[in-house]
């Protein structure tokens, strides 16, 4: 995902814990720079990168959004991991 784009996440129906890993571009670590999760019908995450995931609900939808204004859009999400 380059800096500033948009992209949208889908989930899947059924028994499986659909999950987004967010990571630093190299993809070995958290993002360093700061991000918000914010969930559709209410609730807004800023994520503390020390406690490794956030569990979202069955079948969720929102977005994230990082601090270079590059944002995710998701639905059909349970866990946010990093």
């Amino acid at each position: 995902m380059e800096a500033g784009g948009n992209d949208v996440i889908t989930g899947g129906d059924g028994g499986w814990t659909d999950t987004i890993e967010v990571t630093n571009i190299a993809g070995d670590a958290a993002p360093e720079a700061s991000w918000t999760v914010t969930i559709d019908g209410g609730g807004t995450e800023t994520i503390d990168t020390e406690a490794g995931f956030l569990e979202l609900g069955s079948d969720r939808s929102g977005s994230i959004v990082f601090s270079d204004g590059t944002e995710v859009s998701f639905e059909g999400i349970e866990r946010i991991e990093w």
